[in-house]
């Protein structure tokens, strides 16, 4: 794949043009016994690139779908424009290129001698994900009713991993969710990267953020396919995933008790941005529901970079 044309139309080679930053890897190698939480995994740092030079950072997962795996992070990351009002957020330059620091996993059985059965390698990968074809056309895929009910949604393919396998990558709907009941006030974790990487990173690893559901969840916000989290968020964590996860015994959705378990978990979906309120900007965020990213690949619908503006 990587001697193939670059999919963003340059007529380059892949590794030659939006591939020449993915040789960058880091191995870890942890005791036998050692575990991360895969959705910790599952969260990827994003190095925003403008002409190879960083200009922000945000969070984004990885989604398979097939034999594909795409990037799923806000319409606000691509574009650099509020989705509501069409402002500039941090001047007027967007990037050209996304930097996704993707984990791998690597599964060996150990020596018998040993009581755990298998060692676990963590390897975490550059993967190139270019915004924008040669021409300035945008290479992501958005909600198809994005242009008008402003859904901070979108979608891009990852071409390095196209034509190889892509097994070890980790995937956030790999994971065994289950799927639970939710009120308001019901915790919920935001899982993102509110911290630029320094050199000093060994390996980047996210935050979890505590919340809560703010409001009836299943209400929407202003006939729109999302819900409100009460929680303290910063900059960088626009794209996050939002989990739900209970300790000890849960309810299911279908109000079934469930006495036996340890930990449960659900992805309910996107984290978008903190809500305007004048002057101030309270620790109200919106999150964009999981089913936004199967309704963006069912029916994808090109990028746009403007769309019907409106005002909150």
């Amino acid at each position: 794949m990587r001697n193939s044309p670059c999919t963003c139309g340059s007529g380059k080679r892949f590794k030659h043009c939006h591939g020449r930053h993915t040789n960058s890897s880091t191995t870890f190698k942890f005791p036998f016994n050692a575990r991360f939480d895969q959705l910790s995994l599952s969260s990827c740092y994003l190095d925003l690139r403008a002409n190879s030079q960083h200009i922000g950072n945000a969070t984004g997962f990885l989604w398979r779908r097939n034999n594909d795996i795409y990037l799923i992070t806000n319409w606000h990351v691509v574009t650099n424009r509020d989705a509501f009002t069409g402002k500039f957020l941090d001047g007027p330059i967007a990037p050209d290129t996304i930097q996704v620091h993707a984990n791998l996993l690597h599964r060996q059985a150990a020596p018998s001698h040993q009581a755990d059965n298998e060692h676990i390698t963590y390897r975490q990968q550059i993967l190139s994900a270019p915004v924008h074809n040669s021409h300035g056309e945008p290479l992501w895929y958005q909600h198809p009713q994005c242009s008008t009910t402003h859904i901070d949604v979108v979608a891009i393919p990852l071409p390095q991993t196209t034509s190889q396998s892509t097994d070890g990558i980790v995937c956030i709907n790999d994971y065994n969710f289950s799927e639970l009941m939710h009120f308001p006030g019901s915790d919920v974790f935001i899982i993102g990267y509110p911290i630029r990487a320094t050199h000093e990173d060994d390996y980047l690893l996210p935050i979890w953020k505590n919340g809560t559901i703010a409001r009836e969840p299943f209400a929407g916000w202003r006939k729109k396919p999302a819900f409100l989290v009460d929680a303290r968020t910063s900059k960088g964590m626009s794209g996050s995933p939002v989990i739900r996860r209970v300790f000890g015994p849960s309810v299911g959705n279908n109000l079934t008790m469930r006495l036996d378990s340890v930990v449960t978990s659900e992805f309910l979906g996107i984290y978008s941005a903190r809500l305007h309120d004048g002057d101030n900007m309270p620790s109200i965020g919106i999150v964009w529901w999981r089913s936004t990213i199967d309704e963006i690949l069912s029916q994808p619908s090109i990028g746009e970079r403007n769309l019907t503006w409106t005002t909150r």
